[in-house]
This record gives structure tokens, C-alpha cells and sequence, in this order.
């Protein structure tokens, strides 16, 4: 999230926190900070849905680019059995 909070802005920074914090239920198997950024990281792309597609394509295209980037391939076999 914090790659991609550089790229947005302010009032969508906004819109992030505002459902990062929202009140929500504990989560069972996932850490309560990874929650609240995904969370805040949904928000923002159905409010970008809803108000500005042209600026969500944009937000996703970012988040494809810098996620391909940050992309290791698994050297560990034992990881691909856990599935």
C-alpha cells in the first residue's frame, strides 16, 4: 500500500484511510493490518468504479506494474504443495 499511496491522491488517500479504519469484524486468519489495507485498498476501488473508471483503470494499471516488478519466482517446491 505503500507504493501505491505515492501514485494517489489526496482526496483518494482519504477515501483509503476512511475504509482502512471503517468498523469491521476480527479477522480470522489474516493479520488485523493486512485486513484493514485490503480493506482500505477495496474502498477505494469501488468508489473509483462508481465515480472516475478512467482514473481506476489508471490505479490498476499501477498496481499491475508495480506488482509485476515486486514479483519473485518460488524456489521452494515445498511452498507450491501447501496448496
Amino acid at each position: 500500500m505503500n507504493l501505491l499511496s505515492e501514485y494517489l491522491m489526496p482526496s483518494e488517500i482519504d477515501i483509503v484511510r476512511r475504509g482502512r479504519n471503517a468498523a469491521s469484524g476480527k479477522p480470522k486468519r489474516i493479520k488485523l493490518g493486512t485486513y484493514q489495507q485490503a480493506t482500505g485498498l477495496e474502498a477505494l476501488l469501488g468508489y473509483l468504479y462508481l465515480t472516475d473508471p478512467q482514473r481506476l483503470d489508471k490505479v490498476l494499471t499501477h498496481i499491475r506494474n508495480v506488482s509485476q516488478m515486486n514479483v519473485t519466482p518460488l524456489t521452494n517446491s515445498s511452498s507450491e504443495e501447501r496448496v
